[in-house]
């Protein structure tokens, strides 16, 4: 029984392992791998939210307040978004 769930758990990490190289090729292109991943990640994140902004047809000034205010809030409490609770 403990060798089946081993084995659902290696093919788990696996398929995450496989997205997540999916999801960094499209970011930041085939077989590219930032050198400082976690700057690199959210740099990438606040592109995306501007992109997101930009099909709501918001202003420059609003997306550039707000990745503003992210960026001075990260580096106030330094840490990354993802590590925030």
């Amino acid at each position: 029984m403990q060798v089946e769930n081993q084995g659902s758990q290696g093919a788990i990490e696996t398929a995450r392992e496989e997205r997540a190289r999916g999801a960094l090729a499209l970011v930041f292109g085939e077989g590219v791998r930032p050198l400082r991943m976690a700057e690199a990640v959210f740099d990438a994140v606040l592109v995306g939210w501007a992109r997101q902004q930009s099909a709501r047809h918001l202003s420059e000034g609003t997306k550039r307040r707000g990745a503003a205010l992210v960026g001075r809030f990260r580096a106030e409490v330094g840490l990354w978004p993802w590590e925030w609770r």
